[in-house]
């Protein structure tokens, strides 16, 4: 058993969130997948990006709009959005005030298709 305490965490930039790996701790080419806690500041976006991997993030507390391909739909914590690897994607906090908290949970396509 591995318990990491996240009260305390060091947040790096990256797709213009703050962020920090959860697991695994040793970064991205320690492991096929791997999972991180993400903090998008009020009325910020991140980086429009796409990459092999498929991606779900939780989203843990806020509200915003999610980007996957062509389409576009409101987030509102607590939810789920599967990113199918290979298609552009972007999330925008929409709040004046409160952040967009949410977990990044990444994973080869070759581990399976996300049955849309």
């Amino acid at each position: 058993m591995m318990i990491r305490d996240i009260a305390n965490l060091r947040f790096e930039p990256a797709y213009g969130v703050c962020y920090q790996h959860l697991y695994p701790h040793a970064g991205e080419e320690a492991a096929d997948w791997g999972c991180g806690y993400a903090v998008l500041e009020a009325n910020r976006q991140t980086v429009p990006h796409r990459h092999e991997e498929n991606e779900a993030f939780v989203v843990l507390s806020g509200h915003g709009t999610m980007a996957v391909g062509e389409e576009t739909a409101r987030v509102t914590a607590p939810s789920m959005v599967l990113i199918p690897g290979d298609l552009t994607h972007w999330l925008r906090n929409d709040s004046d005030t409160e952040p967009l908290v949410f977990l990044s949970i990444y994973w080869p396509a070759s581990f399976g298709a996300i049955d849309l």
